[in-house]
């Protein structure tokens, strides 16, 4: 009975040092992870940062040479932009032509 009660104390203490191991293992899994996903989230944002101030120079570059107002030129860049977006989705893209009312549905073709 002694050694049979030995043997379940033991078992016990390995059970117990198993529990903590498989413990410390999934914090540091997801230590990990929370890491990676901090990293992604901050790599994403500073490519956004590059890519918007890459495009204000530009877009400043080319108003000063064609002698443009940066606002107008701005807004026509996000209007540019909006319209591929939409196409890239597939959606349809009306045109509205000035003072005639003329509506000009266009659908992108297929993919």
């Amino acid at each position: 009975a002694f050694v049979k009660a030995i043997e379940a104390k033991l078992a016990a203490e390995q059970l117990s040092i198993a529990a903590e191991y498989n413990r410390t293992r999934m914090l540091v899994l997801a230590n990990a992870s929370a890491a990676s996903q901090i990293i992604e989230a901050q790599g994403f944002a500073t490519s956004r940062l590059i890519v918007a101030n890459a495009t204000r120079r530009a877009i400043e570059i080319i108003a000063a040479e064609e002698g443009m107002d940066v606002v107008e030129l701005t807004s026509l860049y996000l209007y540019l932009e909006t319209l591929r977006e939409i196409a890239e989705r597939g959606g349809s893209i009306i045109i509205i032509s000035g003072e005639e009312n003329l509506l000009l549905p266009i659908q992108p073709p297929p993919r």
